[in-house]
């Protein structure tokens, strides 16, 4: 009998690298299984969710560290925290919260992008020279 965990689509690219991770995890530790609605699937599979003794959620695990995607061929009771837990969503959305961000703050106004670019440039010559300002003040009282 094969077991296949809920949620969990492999990465081709990441397989290694997540069976090293179920090893370090699983191994020499006691686990316990649950189901869901769906016992099999049409390959006669055991469908399950899997949970280290502390109850750690491993197929979480698995999706939040980015070794797996997210399966969404299937209804599951997790399919909404998994989509939540997907490293890739996030990254997908961060350019709208971006934007979201500076229509809300009036970033983007040609006033403060200035002020914005004048900062980096101060920020990067100061990291070049970190005693300009030390310098600069000192030659003004002496004058």
């Amino acid at each position: 009998m094969k077991i296949k965990l809920i949620g969990v689509k492999p990465k081709p690219e990441k397989n290694a690298e997540a069976i090293n991770f179920l090893k370090e995890k699983l191994k020499g530790q006691k686990v316990f299984i649950k189901f869901d609605d769906v016992k099999y699937d049409d390959k006669n599979n055991l469908l399950c969710y899997l949970y280290l003794w502390n109850k750690t959620f491993i197929n979480a695990h698995l999706i939040k560290n980015g070794l797996v995607d997210v399966d969404t061929s299937l209804d599951y009771k997790y399919k909404t925290k998994f989509l939540k837990l997907n490293p890739q969503n996030f990254l997908n959305m961060s350019p709208h919260f971006i934007n979201l961000a500076n229509q809300y703050a009036q970033g983007t106004r040609p006033k403060i992008v200035g002020q914005l670019s004048e900062l980096i440039q101060e920020f990067y010559y100061l990291q070049k020279k970190p005693d300009a300002i030390k310098n600069a003040t000192e030659k003004f009282y002496k004058s």
